[in-house]
């Protein structure tokens, strides 16, 4: 159960790490963006990012 437990636990690090770098690398665009009102460019960034941390995703469980 141990053994088990630590394997899910290192896959799961592996995978939300990079995800985690991905989302939390972007604050400074949204609130670069939010500062000077620019709502519409908020919306692209969070899109791109949605988007882009989607195809990560779904590129690891098609490898699982």
């Amino acid at each position: 159960m141990i053994t088990c437990a630590t394997v899910v636990q290192s896959f799961m690090t592996i995978v939300s790490c990079p995800a985690q770098g991905i989302t939390s690398g972007c604050g400074t665009v949204y609130s670069y963006h939010y500062g000077a009102r620019h709502y519409k460019k908020i919306h692209q960034a969070f899109l791109g990012v949605f988007l882009l941390y989607g195809i990560y995703i779904g590129f690891l469980w098609i490898g699982v």
